[in-house]
């Protein structure tokens, strides 16, 4: 009796877990949504398209429960994630500064992400950052260069960032928070620097007033992670930054990656980080938390300091998801909680999206690949015709889903309502 009990059991457990398995509510909505993406379907390779929805449901005490439904994810396959790698570089460098603090004193740390950072030179091609025109005060500051990061994928801003934490950091503490799939190893638009350049970090100095608070000499890189990648030989040519074509595929081998999964989970992590298990989660101050999440959802036109003409930069500019290629502005009650990348062809786009008035929320993670002619550094590549549009459908029909979905307890948006007051 016992024996069958547990044989029941056991094949109970394996049929509802078949069930969840073969259940995706994910690639039933694009199927159904044909007209939309059937293109994509049909050529999932050649478009590299990864997606991930995660359905939140809270309970009665409003604690989130994340159900995740993939398609086509591979953490192997390499894409180019351009300025994404701002959402992590931007929480380490706030959780840097409380280290800094705690190894030189005790209490509670100054809010130094709006102190003077005073980026110095130690070789050639590194360059110096001394003020800043778009600050109240003129002077840089890794708040303000956070800002920037995801109002406009500012690649600058990243830059002096990538410069304060240097490659060591950055890549320990993906591995520390287990973010396995990830690795960052290079400035953004800075082709002066090459692979062994790139590994060298600026000196710098963090003033509070005309008092310097820390300072850093030139840091050194050791490299890559060691990480599970498949092949990293993309395309078929790439034209050099002398214009010369090479019929031969471009090599991401020393480039930044960032998985799917890795990039929602950063996302997860920034917005629920009382629901993320300590050691996973940043390492940040309740206010730290707060300007992380307000800056991942402003838009250039709600931004002062730096100010930005909403006819070059509308809402969509960093919001692809839901509002791609829209001209037109997000409805107030919507908030996107983002980051964005876009380069080498590649679009991705991962975030948290939350309905303040008809109380929904989900997340979405997004990639697709869009070079027609397999060819890098052309500046031909389908982000308006096929990239944008893409986003946007998916954003649209994964709300249009979300919308008429029934939950038994509605989601606790207070704390995102309060964050544009």
């Amino acid at each position: 009796m016992r024996t069958l009990t547990i044989v029941t059991f056991l094949m109970t457990f394996f049929f509802v877990g078949c069930q969840q398995e073969e259940e995706n509510i994910l690639i039933d909505l694009m199927q159904q949504n044909s007209d939309k993406f059937g293109g994509i379907m049909k050529n999932k390779d050649k478009y590299e398209v990864q997606i991930i929805y995660t359905q939140i449901n809270r309970d009665e005490i409003k604690t989130p429960h994340f159900t995740s439904y993939t398609y086509n994810v591979d953490s192997s396959r390499y894409f180019y994630p351009s300025d994404f790698v701002a959402l992590p570089t931007a929480a380490m460098s706030l959780e840097k500064l409380i280290l800094l603090h705690q190894r030189s004193s005790h209490g509670t740390p100054p809010d130094y992400k709006y102190y003077n950072l005073q980026t110095g030179v130690a070789r050639e091609p590194q360059t110096a950052a001394t003020t800043d025109s778009t600050a109240e005060n003129n002077l840089p500051s890794v708040a303000q260069y956070t800002k920037k990061m995801f109002l406009t994928g500012d690649k600058n801003a990243y830059n002096r960032l990538y410069e304060f934490l240097g490659q060591n950091y950055l890549n320990t503490q993906f591995s520390n928070k287990k973010q396995n799939q990830s690795r960052v190893l290079h400035r953004l638009d800075a082709d002066e620097f090459d692979y062994e350049a790139n590994k060298y970090s600026n000196p710098y100095q963090l003033f509070d007033g005309d008092k310097m608070v820390f300072e850093q000499k030139e840091v050194y890189g050791l490299g890559p992670n060691q990480i599970n990648l498949g092949s990293t030989l993309k395309g078929k040519a790439f034209v050099k930054a002398d214009g010369t074509l090479v019929n031969q595929p471009f090599d991401f081998s020393k480039k930044n990656f960032i998985s799917a999964k890795d990039m929602e989970k950063m996302v997860k992590i920034s917005v629920f980080p009382e629901y993320t298990e300590s050691n996973d989660g940043f390492y940040l101050t309740e206010e730290d938390y707060f300007f992380l999440q307000k800056n991942m959802s402003l838009l250039p036109r709600e931004s002062t300091f730096p100010t930005y003409d909403e006819k070059e930069y509308p809402d969509s500019y960093n919001k692809y998801l839901m509002f791609g290629g829209s001209q037109e502005r997000i409805p107030d009650h919507i908030r996107i909680f983002n980051k964005v990348g876009k380069g080498y062809g590649y679009l991705v786009d991962c975030a948290y999206i939350v309905d303040l008035k008809n109380k929904v929320e989900f997340m979405l993670t997004a990639v697709i690949y869009t070079n027609e002619n397999d060819t890098f550094n052309d500046g031909k590549y389908e982000y308006e015709s096929i990239g944008l549009p893409f986003m946007a459908n998916l954003g649209q029909v994964i709300y249009d889903y979300e919308l008429k979905r029934e939950r038994e307890f509605e989601p606790e948006v207070y704390k995102f309502e309060k964050l544009h007051e």
